[in-house]
């Protein structure tokens, strides 16, 4: 019989903005988990002050949203209280030399971190920027596109990035792998599909423009016209004033903030229909 060759156990850090609750954050911490199980060393590093939080685009809206995810992050201590993470969080005065320790591998996760990891000694390991979205959205553009232009191992989430990646800047993206699904906690308990009466719409509510609440919601309005008898289940962010004037107008509403993982499921199996309508 062969012998196995022992897995070498890494030291591995993740750079993050915050430990708010995001889709992002979340598959980062999930990442850092499933790597802490299998032996290696993990840390998730993430500042005391967000570097978002000086950044001056995005009006007020955003900055309250920046606001909320700090308060949010803040209240529960060094690791974040929605999620049970085994691997270690650190949260340091500032993401340079004297606060990130030496790794075999250490990932940015955005791309103000993509700065910060750039200039970090080498000690710290192979440098590895996780890309999940073309991030014009949360920075001033031209900054934002110099970071793909940085000496790093380029990685994504998507099929569609790296290809924008690739043919926008001419660099290399080394590696796609994307988003797996948790199984255990994401499955059906019902053997079939029913459908329900009234039917059950699902949607996703975040606050950022190109997630397309505006199309989500429109297409509820003209859907409600000619199909009355539906309800609309939305969870996530607090919709702004305008988009709860829609869905009330609507006849009624479900709304779960952020709900657990146990219930978000629940919440999934009962749909009907599910509403995707980010732009990317």
């Amino acid at each position: 019989m062969m012998e196995e060759t022992a897995r070498k156990s890494l030291s591995i850090n993740f750079l993050l903005p915050s430990v708010s609750i995001s889709g992002g954050v979340k598959s980062t911490l999930e990442l850092a988990n499933r790597l802490a199980e299998r032996g290696h060393e993990v840390r998730v590093i993430y500042p005391r002050v967000p570097e978002w939080m000086r950044e001056r685009t995005g009006g007020l809206s955003l900055f309250m949203r920046r606001a909320r995810h700090l308060a949010r992050g803040l209240a529960g201590g060094v690791k974040p209280r929605w999620f049970a993470l085994e691997a270690q969080a650190l949260r340091v005065p500032s993401m340079d030399a004297g606060h990130v320790p030496p790794a075999d591998v250490t990932v940015a996760t955005n791309w103000h971190d993509a700065f910060n990891l750039a200039v970090l000694p080498e000690d710290r390991g192979a440098k590895v920027y996780l890309i999940r979205h073309y991030e014009v959205w949360a920075g001033d553009p031209g900054r934002v596109d110099q970071s793909y232009l940085l000496p790093l191992h380029r990685v994504t989430t998507s099929s569609w990035l790296q290809q924008l990646i690739e043919e926008r800047f001419g660099v290399e993206v080394e590696s796609l792998f994307p988003n797996g699904i948790d199984t255990g906690v994401f499955f059906r308990s019902k053997g079939d599909f029913r459908p329900s009466f009234p039917r059950r719409v699902g949607l996703l509510y975040r606050e950022l423009s190109w997630k397309g609440m505006d199309d989500a919601l429109a297409a509820m309005q003209e859907a409600k016209n000619r199909f009355p008898h539906f309800i609309p289940v939305v969870f996530g962010d607090r919709p702004r004033k305008e988009h709860l004037l829609v869905l009330k107008g609507m006849g009624g509403f479900e709304f779960h903030p952020f709900p657990p993982p146990s219930r978000l499921r629940e919440i999934y199996e009962s749909l009907d229909i599910f509403l995707f309508p980010s732009n990317h």
